[in-house]
């Protein structure tokens, strides 16, 4: 059950919003949540006026260890890790944050629904 949820999670950010991809600089916060020094490749993936939620997904030259250890100092909870993949979540649910191994980093992908 873990393995689907985490998977639908991630599946989500990329597949709710039909809005154009804006690839940028990589901002300090992403809905009041700081990002870790570093990360580049940002893809924002914005809403159109009928839909909710935005994400981010974007690479951080640290391994997924010490990017689980950064959001926890955060105040996120380990939801679930499957092979590699490990879900984070807010308090309130309303955050989630799929961090997965990149080469010599990780893969980021924040979910704000």
């Amino acid at each position: 059950m873990k393995r689907v949820v985490l998977l639908t999670t991630v599946a989500l950010a990329f597949s709710v919003h039909s809005a154009p991809v804006a690839i940028s600089a990589c901002p300090t916060t992403f809905e009041s949540l700081p990002l870790p020094e570093g990360a580049t490749l940002c893809r924002e993936f914005s809403p159109s006026a009928e839909q909710t939620g935005r994400s981010l997904s974007f690479y951080v030259p640290m391994s997924p260890q010490s990017t689980v250890e950064y959001f926890q100092r955060h105040s996120l909870r380990i939801h679930s890790s499957v092979n590699q993949h490990t879900l984070m979540m807010a308090q309130q649910d309303d955050l989630r944050v799929a961090i997965s191994t990149d080469r010599q980093g990780s893969q980021i992908d924040i979910l704000v629904l």
